[in-house]
């Protein structure tokens, strides 16, 4: 008569092997489309993303979301690039304001905004060299349409 151990798999799957008996068993890699085994990524390798074969787990990620955007408090610090614009939305979000870049771009611009609001009738100007100014318009400027009579 043979003796049976219980045998209780990872998975928890329990079996029973017979006594001194052994058992082979195949781990396959996981991959998109088939179940297997899978390994975690550490939080440096998250991070840089280029292991195709590791997974990601919750810390992980957010040490790599923490890296790539510092974000506190609803506060977001460095650099952010966005690609179709900035939107502003209304408070219950129906409608927004946004900017755009044009479609091409000669070279990098940075404008920088005062640091105060400007009084009424001013306008916002640059300097030529990417800092923003309040300004106000010169008297007699007319910036309507200009009809050429003949």
């Amino acid at each position: 008569m043979a003796v049976f151990k219980p045998l209780v798999l990872s998975s928890g799957f329990v079996s029973e092997l017979p006594e001194g008996g052994t058992i082979d068993v195949t781990l396959v890699d996981a991959t998109e489309t088939q179940k297997g085994v899978v390994e975690l990524a550490t939080a440096a390798e998250t991070v840089t993303g280029t292991d195709p074969t590791r997974a990601v787990h919750p810390s992980g990620l957010k040490h790599a979301l923490d890296t790539k955007l510092d974000v506190t408090g609803g506060t977001v610090s460095g650099v952010v690039s966005l690609v179709s614009g900035v939107r502003f939305e209304d408070a219950d979000g129906s409608n927004w304001a946004a900017f755009q870049a044009p479609a091409t771009i000669a070279s990098n611009v940075l404008w920088t905004l005062p640091d105060a609001d400007g009084q009424g009738g001013q306008t916002l100007s640059t300097n030529g060299s990417g800092t923003l100014n309040w300004s106000t318009p010169s008297a007699g400027v007319s910036l309507g349409l200009v009809v050429a009579l003949s």
